[in-house]
């Protein structure tokens, strides 16, 4: 993919009025080193080399990544591997939104971290209960860094820490203005972006400072056919690659059932087809004479490349804001404001709707899953095997299914639009020689997901008149108001009967009241390597997750769609605490203690061991050892539901078990 390069304007010329900004933003003044929290200790340092390995991506290297996006950013590190996905990920279950898994463990065990704190994770989940935060909803122009600790945090931060921390920090102090443009194309289609920063006042000299950060990103839907690899389904010129059955089918078409009510091999093209072209040899094993379109109504197949109503790359459009004000009211004590606001719309293209898929028939237990497909008689309009020369005896024709989609239904989008909202502030303050950082904050997260064309279970009985049963049997259809074999036939009044669209809402929300204080102990406890550093702190956090299907899903009336719903909140309080012991000048140990209780799953108790032995100023020898935890996903604990499809397909004869 080719990018330009982003392009900074930090003159901003006001040539109406004769007055221009500086040049550049305000060099900061140079500042003794001072004490910080990195990722994975509570204890405020000097220097950056912890105990457990820190990987931090700075600013710099974000901008020369050439990545548009943070979550694209995070999407390439190695330790992003297995249980990751991203909005490309169409089919989800969590439409529109990225996540990340470190070391393979999944989003559910990677903690997530805006300046070192929790917020609200995405309202749909994951693979039905995996509760993540959504990296798209993070601007990243606000971003300062990112720092990742690839190691278990539990003792430091509590659940979900297993497979370690994504610690993202945004931009706090920034005097100035800057916009930034960005641009690229790959495969037809633009990406491009845009940012705008501006900040005010100096904490040092006029004890306050006002950061605003406004960005905005653009992404075209990428097609699989718009790819290289992906302009066709016949994979025949590629190593090891063939020609997917499925794909031969797509387009429509008939397959005749034996006498015994078997599927045989016996296939006819639908009489409208607009197949794929394919070459002479193809040609000449489907009984033609020359290279063409199947598109005769004696062919066998009507082959159809659903490349082009697959999405490669969802399109999306991202805005948002993150601002912070922060000022000093003594010198021991500075307050501060954050203000996150983002959305996310994203517009995904899947295939046309086929009948031969799943239903949900509602029962006292729940919805139950069933295969679904139909039968045509005979004499149903459409089905080509209607004389005895055609069926499987000389008493008449045969029954047949209809196999492949419905195409002027038009393909199952899905629009998703999801709203973030942060509000947090706090108090940094120090007190005989503790520092500390409390804090009060709210987030929410809302999403609501569009699927367009989906199949009505109400409207496919009615106008095929079957009823709208679970199987076996299959239903036999013997008329209907939809013409199978030429939907050119079809009314726009037919199509929309069969239409359904479906809507599914959800939202989730994090409160929390936090503070935590550091300090070294007196030189009487001191150790050969220097003070011993000690960390305390409590929180407490309330959690809540709706997560709503449509009407039409809950009934079972939309075929080959499932359905999740959740209800439910739950508070959970900790307490925890944290020793570093520098044993040594080059010798330093981490002990580490963490309590949690929570309403609905109850409570554990972590402690980590850590030590770090530095023998040289380049070599570092590390070794962590500690007890982590996961407490249940509110989706895993509360009283939801959550049906979709298991199949086992019996390739000799197309049966379907559920």
């Amino acid at each position: 993919m080719f990018r330009h390069k982003q392009t900074s304007l930090a003159v901003m010329a006001l040539c109406a009025g004769g007055i221009a900004a500086p040049a550049v933003a305000q060099q900061q003044q140079p500042q003794q080193m001072q004490r910080v929290e990195i990722t994975g200790s509570n204890i405020k340092r000097i220097d950056a080399e912890t105990v457990a390995p820190i990987e931090v991506i700075t600013r710099e290297q974000i901008e020369r990544s050439g990545q548009p996006t943070i979550a694209d950013v995070l999407r390439n590190l190695p330790a992003n591997s297995g249980g990751s996905f991203g909005e490309s990920f169409s089919n989800s279950f969590a439409p529109g939104a990225a996540g990340i898994s470190l070391r393979g463990l999944g989003q559910k065990t990677t903690l997530v971290l805006i300046n070192s704190r929790r917020v609200t994770g995405y309202g749909f989940a994951q693979n039905l209960q995996d509760s993540f935060v959504d990296l798209n909803s993070i601007p990243s122009s606000a971003v300062e860094r990112v720092e990742i600790l690839k190691d278990g945090a539990s003792a430091i931060y509590g659940s979900d820490a297993i497979a370690g921390v994504v610690n993202i920090i945004m931009r706090r102090d920034y005097r100035g203005m800057e916009a930034t443009v960005s641009g690229g194309r790959a495969s037809g289609q633009s990406d491009y972006g845009a940012s705008l920063t501006g900040g005010y006042g100096d904490i040092g000299a006029n004890k306050f400072n006002i950061l605003g950060v406004l960005d905005f990103y653009k992404r075209d839907e990428i097609m699989l056919a718009d790819t290289k690899f992906g302009k066709t389904r016949d994979y025949r010129g590629e190593a090891g690659g063939g020609r997917n059955f499925n794909s031969l089918t797509a387009g429509g078409g008939w397959r005749q059932l034996n006498a015994n009510g078997s599927l045989s091999n016996n296939f006819q093209a639908i009489s409208q087809c607009a197949g794929e072209v394919i070459d002479g040899t193809e040609a000449l094993a489907r009984g033609q004479t020359t290279s063409a379109a199947v598109g005769a109504a004696t062919n066998t197949f009507c082959p159809q490349s659903t490349n082009t109503l697959l999405s490669a790359i969802p399109g999306t459009e991202r805005i948002g804001f993150i601002g912070r004000g922060t000022v000093e009211i003594s010198p021991t004590v500075s307050a501060f404001v954050e203000l996150g606001l983002s959305r996310v719309k994203s517009e995904q293209t899947f295939t046309n709707p086929f009948f031969n898929s799943t239903g949900l028939e509602p029962t006292s237990a729940g919805l139950k899953p069933f295969a679904y497909t139909i039968n045509f008689a005979p004499g149903a309009a459409g089905n080509p095997f209607q004389t005895a020369a055609n069926g499987p005896s000389a008493a008449g024709g045969a029954t047949a299914r209809y196999v492949g989609s419905l195409n002027d239904l038009g393909s199952r989008d899905a629009k998703i639009e999801s709203d973030t909202g942060r509000l947090l502030a706090g108090l940094l303050y120090s007190f005989n020689n503790w520092d500390f950082d409390s804090a009060v904050g709210y987030s929410k997260n809302k999403v609501d997901s569009l699927s367009l064309n989906r199949l009505s279970l109400t409207g496919v009985s009615a106008a095929f008149g079957v009823p709208s049963t679970p199987q076996p049997p299959v239903p036999v259809a013997t008329s209907s108001t939809y013409n199978l074999d030429d939907f050119t036939q079809n009314s726009d009044a037919v199509r929309d009967s069969l239409r359904v669209n479906n809507t599914r809402k959800a939202s989730s929300s994090l409160r929390f009241i936090d503070t935590k204080a550091s300090t070294e102990l007196p030189a009487r406890f001191a150790l050969p390597g220097g003070n011993v550093g000690l960390a305390l702190g409590a929180e407490w956090r309330k959690e809540s997750l709706k997560d709503t299907p449509s009407a039409s899903a809950t009934s079972g009336d939309i075929l080959g769609q499932g359905s999740t719903a959740t209800d439910a909140s739950r508070t959970s309080e900790a307490v925890y605490g944290e020793l570093r012991l520098p044993i040594l000048k080059n010798l330093e140990m981490q002990l580490a203690a963490r309590y949690d209780h929570y309403s609905d799953y109850g409570s554990s108790s972590v402690p980590k061991v850590g030590i770090k032995y530095t023998p040289t100023d380049t070599v570092a020898l590390r070794g962590n050892i500690g007890k982590g935890f996961r407490a249940p996903t509110l989706p895993e604990i509360s009283p939801s539901t959550a049906t979709f499809f298991v199949q086992v397909i019996d390739p000799q004869d197309d049966t379907v078990q559920n």
